[in-house]
């Protein structure tokens, strides 16, 4: 009883995977959603290794993208009037793997 003296019913706790009745969700039901409307006739756990598997070709395609630019900027030809073969320098070897690294922090 509480403060006024009305009994307190006991609910069952509700535990993540449960709806509001206490049963079990099931996990190949097709609801609606909000995100990926293409795929809406996909059972949900299809829908959520897709959708992994575009967030994982995204991020390594940014990483290459971003480490392979900065490495191009270090790679540039070398402009009229030098050498066509410039020797190894420890500083540009430093900056890519400075770029390599940046590249991975941010997409991290």
């Amino acid at each position: 009883m509480d403060a006024i003296g009305t009994p307190i019913k006991k609910l069952p706790p509700i535990l993540p995977g449960m709806n509001r009745q206490g049963r079990v969700r099931d996990s190949n039901t097709v609801t609606e959603s909000r995100g990926l409307p293409l795929l809406g006739h996909l059972p949900r756990p299809v829908k959520g290794h897709i959708v992994a598997m575009i967030g994982e070709f995204v991020g390594t395609f940014l990483f290459l993208f971003c480490a392979f630019g900065g490495m191009q900027v270090v790679n540039d030809g070398p402009r009229q009037g030098r050498r066509n073969t410039l020797p190894p320098d420890p500083a540009k070897l430093l900056y890519i793997a400075l770029v390599f690294g940046f590249s991975l922090a941010v997409n991290v």
